[in-house]
């Protein structure tokens, strides 16, 4: 079974719903909320690749991580505008190392539980802007979804490629 959401696939952060564009493309209140968002992390430096969501008005900002101290963006991979600046969601995307750092010992045993079969690739939190958050463990063939609480919900299997 393969389940899109807004055009996120079970495998991917990423999607062939969104078109790259450039900052100047970008309104200028989502550029606003992005120099704020940017200002609270203190980072000195930060390459980002900027998306249009071609079926929903939305606005992905990629955060590049290479080379940046995991701490600083505390795993932080996308952060999700709508047209007027707010945000929708923040997307987080955790390695191994990065759980130890951000993730409750607690949480980390219960989804291991539930995946201990399965070598994991990453987790995946979801922030929604109504302050609901749900994580996906992703593994190279399901995704595993959790409420907050690390409470499961359901599985996914991913859908191979041909």
């Amino acid at each position: 079974m393969w389940v899109s959401l807004l055009g996120w696939d079970a495998k991917s952060q990423t999607t062939e719903a969104w078109s790259q564009i450039n900052y100047e493309d970008l309104t200028p209140q989502i550029m606003s909320t992005l120099n704020d968002e940017i200002a609270k992390m203190n980072l000195d430096f930060i390459l980002f690749n900027f998306y249009k969501h071609t079926e929903a008005p939305l606005y992905p900002v990629e955060f590049l991580r290479q080379g940046v101290d995991i701490t600083t963006l505390g795993g932080l991979e996308f952060i999700i505008f709508n047209p007027d600046g707010s945000i929708n969601e923040k997307r987080y995307k955790y390695y191994s190392d990065e759980l130890l750092i951000s993730t409750p010992l607690e949480m980390i045993m219960t989804m291991q539980e539930k995946t201990k079969n399965h070598e994991l690739n990453y987790l995946t939190k979801i922030e929604l802007s109504s302050g609901e958050a749900s994580y996906r463990a992703i593994t190279a063939d399901s995704t595993f979804v959790f409420n907050e609480r690390m409470e499961y919900l359901h599985a996914l299997a991913v859908q191979k490629a041909l």
